[in-house]
């Protein structure tokens, strides 16, 4: 009854089951706790998963395996890495069996607590302890670092993965393209994309999204533009992180022209303009010494209702400087200063 009411959604009726069971003295086991912890779960309710747990501590059920990995699975859910390093050591000290599941989920819980030191730790103590680590665990580990912004330890355990020869997915590879981009290897980020997409693995969103960033940096404006086209064949749609980059990397390689274009297809589409990109569209017109685009732009943007910065209004200032177009600058200027 409680397993069915933990899958239907209905921790509190699996909570009232459990405590009729507690109440009427029937003898209760590690299963039983182990259900009514991750019926809670389910409810998003991981503090009475706890409460759960140490009530099965402080009575003469041992918990066993399942028990931990339920804990360890609410403790992950509710992103509470403390317990679940916790638990963790206990399982480690005590040998209860800690397998790649239960692992997983304490591993994903230091990771949603942004500890990826103690990730770290984790991964180096289940590889002496022989724990089979699978993708899952490569993937958590590599986001760990990433959020850390510790690329060369996720490129490391990217590699780890390859010699390990796991299957890698689209989670892992978009998580190493993003790692490449991050670290400043553009052209290895590309390289992985392209393999990927010769591959059978499935390319998402996020997969465009971190390959056209990648092009990003160096200015690849060409790449950026292809990668956009290859959305659209593929009908994968764009959004505003791609969308953003592109034009940057148009602005980076000097064409202005294209990034207009690129700003004035997505004001087509139906992706949702920021700040973001205006301020590369207005900053790829003001390379090319295009003050009234730069004014366009920023007209536009008031009519948007899109708030205007300091750095997009500096832009245009300069812009507007260059061109000799001082009227324009002290207008601007005044604008600035009452904002």
């Amino acid at each position: 009854a409680i397993n069915s009411c933990g899958k239907g959604g209905a921790w509190e009726k699996a909570w009232q089951f459990f405590s009729m069971m507690l109440h009427s003295k029937v003898e209760l086991n590690a299963t039983v706790f182990s259900t009514a912890i991750s019926s809670c779960t389910r409810g998003s309710k991981w503090d009475m998963s706890a409460r759960l747990f140490n009530s099965m501590a402080q009575s003469t059920v041992e918990a066993d395996t399942v028990a931990f990995g339920a804990m360890l699975n609410a403790c992950e859910q509710g992103s509470e890495w403390t317990p679940a390093l916790l638990m963790f050591r206990t399982m480690v000290q005590i040998e209860a069996g800690l397998d790649t599941i239960a692992s997983n989920a304490a591993l994903g819980a230091c990771r949603e607590g942004s500890k990826w030191t103690k990730v770290l730790l984790m991964v180096c103590a289940l590889a002496e302890k022989t724990v089979k680590l699978d993708t899952i665990s490569h993937n958590v580990a590599m986001g760990a670092c990433q959020q850390g912004s510790k690329w060369e330890m996720s490129l490391l355990l990217f590699s780890a993965l390859l010699h390990r020869r796991l299957q890698s997915n689209t989670i892992v590879l978009n998580a190493a393209i993003s790692t490449f981009e991050a670290g400043g290897e553009w052209e290895r980020s590309l390289h992985l994309f392209a393999e990927m997409a010769q591959s059978e693995v499935m390319l998402d969103v996020v997969t465009f999204n971190a390959a056209i960033s990648a092009c990003r940096g160096r200015g690849e404006w060409q790449k950026s533009l292809m990668l956009l086209s290859m959305m659209a064949h593929r009908r994968i749609e764009s959004n505003i992180i791609a969308v953003n980059a592109a034009i940057s990397a148009c602005a980076r390689g000097s064409e202005w022209i294209k990034a207009l274009q690129c700003f004035h297809a997505t004001v087509l589409s139906r992706v949702e303009l920021d700040i973001i990109t205006f301020s590369a569209a207005i900053s790829a017109c003001e390379n090319g010494g295009e003050w009234e685009k730069v004014l366009t732009l920023v007209g536009v943007m008031v009519q948007s209702r899109v708030d205007l910065d300091n750095i997009t209004l500096n832009a245009a200032i300069s812009t507007c400087g260059t061109g000799g177009k001082w009227q324009r600058a002290l207008q601007l200027f005044s604008v600035m200063v009452k904002s």
